[in-house]
């Protein structure tokens, strides 16, 4: 039975890290889209719900915290969020 559980680990770990890497790869796309239209007034609220989804996909990105950071982001990111799901707030 030890084999048979180390077969399923050695399995699903596999998957599982490969899951982890597309998903680190979709949020650093995203952010790398959002870092040019932050600089624009017209496409800030783009930016800002595309940063909100790399939030929600991996919240402790070092790249996206920086981001965050910076004057005026994190409540832009957040009223985003706010309007994709309205009634987050009220929980």
């Amino acid at each position: 039975m030890g084999n048979e559980g180390d077969a399923k680990y050695s399995d699903f770990n596999g998957r599982v890290a490969d899951l982890v890497r597309k998903q680190t790869r979709v949020v650093n796309e995203l952010i790398a889209q959002a870092e040019p239209l932050l600089e624009n007034d017209k496409t800030k609220q783009d930016a800002a719900t595309m940063l909100y989804q790399a939030q929600l996909g991996m919240p402790k990105n070092k790249r996206l915290l920086k981001l965050l950071n910076e004057t005026g982001v994190k409540p832009m990111v957040q009223q985003a969020g706010s309007a994709i799901w309205p009634t987050a707030s009220c929980r």
